[in-house]
């Protein structure tokens, strides 16, 4: 569940021709708070097969939400995901990523389940099927985030983002090497937030997030 605050986005971002990517939805929780903040369409997106079923059946019932069920990443393809098995013993589904687990996560409390092969598409690739561009993106990708915004040619104007990430599963950076690779997209840190950032682009007029 995020700590987003949606009435940010309805302020900003509820207008008709508005588009909102969710990433990294899990079971649609998120997905449906965004789109009760807007008047423009959602587009959801997970790969875990745990929440295919359940997902494409409640996406039927409801106006404007868009799902894939697809991972995000920088390519059009297949990759292997590893999903989240267990948490001190109850069952746990709202982890996983397209980056392995580093040991930092492979400990008595944590239990993953084995990879498996998964669909996966790049944004830009999303944006030229579909002839849009999103205006906000809401991404968490445990850890996955740097593969996928480092070459994504389209700029939303503002991305909420987990950052906590990276150095618990296998991504090869830090928290400080995501940031340095979105300034150099013409992103300025607007907000952070535990272990949650928000990005805006620059020569963005936007309301302050509160």
């Amino acid at each position: 569940m995020t700590t987003f605050n949606t009435d940010w986005l309805q302020e900003n971002f509820s207008a008709e021709h508005n588009v909102i990517f969710d990433i990294g939805c899990a079971d649609l929780h998120d997905s449906v708070n965004l789109l009760d903040k807007t008047n423009g369409q959602v587009f959801a997106f997970e790969c875990n097969p745990v929440w295919k079923e359940k997902n494409l059946e409640r996406a039927k019932k409801l106006d404007r939400l868009n799902y894939f069920h697809c991972g995000i990443s920088n390519v059009d393809g297949t990759e292997n995901f590893v999903p989240s098995h267990s948490l001190k013993g109850q069952e746990w589904n709202w982890s996983g990523s397209l980056c392995p687990p580093t040991d930092n996560l492979k400990t008595d409390e944590w239990k993953w389940k084995d990879p498996v092969s998964v669909t996966v598409r790049s944004i830009d690739s999303i944006c030229l099927e579909h002839q849009l561009v999103p205006n906000f993106i809401h991404i968490d990708a445990q850890g996955a985030e740097y593969k996928i915004f480092k070459d994504m040619v389209a700029r939303p104007f503002a991305i909420w983002c987990e950052v906590s990430e990276f150095e618990n599963y296998e991504t090869g950076i830090t928290e400080k090497d995501f940031h340095t690779m979105m300034f150099s997209k013409g992103y300025n840190l607007k907000h952070t937030q535990d272990e949650n950032v928000l990005y805006v682009l620059k020569n963005t007029n936007l309301t302050n997030y509160g």
